[in-house]
């Protein structure tokens, strides 16, 4: 449901469930709908907005689109999703993910044109500097004997370096006067990592995520314990659901157990006198006596 909004649960006669993904929960073709029936993304709802049924697809030979399979009444079905308004007013579920898939997609971009960037760095140059001199210049000028003897202007150049980086380390040996430098480029610059890690973290929390699990040097021991309690506080909701979720499905089973035999209340006891509890996977304590104590 984090990543499609919501998935459907399928009430299967053997007491199983089945599930369907998102996608396959979506209008059947309009010649197979019924007059006076209103279906929205998948669902058939009735003038109050409550779910009624659910159309449910399989996906096409070859997997290119899908074709309509059956309708599920809502009793047999569950969807389960992010809803933030209720169901009546508040159809499928929407993903917290839609408020930081613009930032996921830009990073993801940036990371790739980053790699490409730094391999471009590293062709690697280098740049040789001479001072220019006196003795330079008497060199490149033709002196008058040269010139009263109609002699041709003699240019003593020197050839190019060349540099061979394949036996590791190299020595310059360098004439005075001159310079070397190496041609370098700092990729990714300091500038551009903090804005990663900026849109890193704002993106994380669309998912109520501190930035201390991507990057456990972001804060000391206190910070990230702070951290932790903070989310483990953002959770209570999510929870909410997982814990209606399946006391809804504990009651089912205990409607198919009672039907079939196989539990006996006592007398004069209902379903609704059975008393349950969904209890969470809790997180270790670090000092169990400090914490017990606190």
């Amino acid at each position: 449901r984090v990543l499609d909004g919501d998935f459907g649960l399928i009430r299967l006669r053997n007491g199983q469930i089945q599930t369907v993904k998102a996608d396959l929960i979506t209008d059947p073709p309009s010649q197979l709908q019924r007059r006076g029936q209103e279906w929205e993304s998948g669902v058939r709802i009735d003038g109050a907005g409550a779910h009624l049924g659910y159309a449910i697809h399989k996906r096409s030979a070859g997997g290119r689109g899908t074709e309509f399979q059956r309708e599920i009444p809502a009793q047999n079905f569950h969807l389960y999703g992010f809803f933030d308004d209720g169901p009546a007013d508040q159809v499928r579920g929407i993903s917290p993910l839609t408020t930081a898939i613009a930032d996921f997609r830009d990073l993801y971009e940036s990371i790739d044109y980053t790699k490409i960037k730094i391999k471009l760095a590293q062709l690697m140059g280098v740049a040789f500097t001479r001072k220019e001199s006196s003795a330079d210049l008497n060199t490149a000028m033709p002196s008058a004997a040269t010139e009263a003897a109609g002699g041709d202007e003699v240019c003593d150049e020197d050839e190019p370096r060349t540099i061979d980086w394949s036996h590791g380390i190299t020595t310059f040996d360098l004439d005075e006067g001159e310079d070397v430098k190496i041609i370098e480029s700092t990729t990714p610059s300091t500038e551009t990592l903090n804005f990663l890690r900026l849109v890193i973290m704002v993106a994380m929390k669309s998912l109520d995520l501190p930035f201390s699990f991507f990057d456990e040097k972001h804060t000391n021991f206190h910070g990230s314990r702070g951290a932790w309690l903070q989310y483990d506080r953002s959770c209570l909701d999510k929870r909410d659901d997982q814990l209606e979720m399946r006391r809804r499905w504990t009651v089912w089973q205990y409607e198919r157990w009672t039907t079939d035999g196989l539990l006996i209340l006592p007398s004069r006891r209902t379903i609704a006198d059975l008393a349950f509890d969904w209890v969470p996977k809790g997180f270790p304590w670090w000092k169990p006596s400090e914490e017990v104590t606190g």
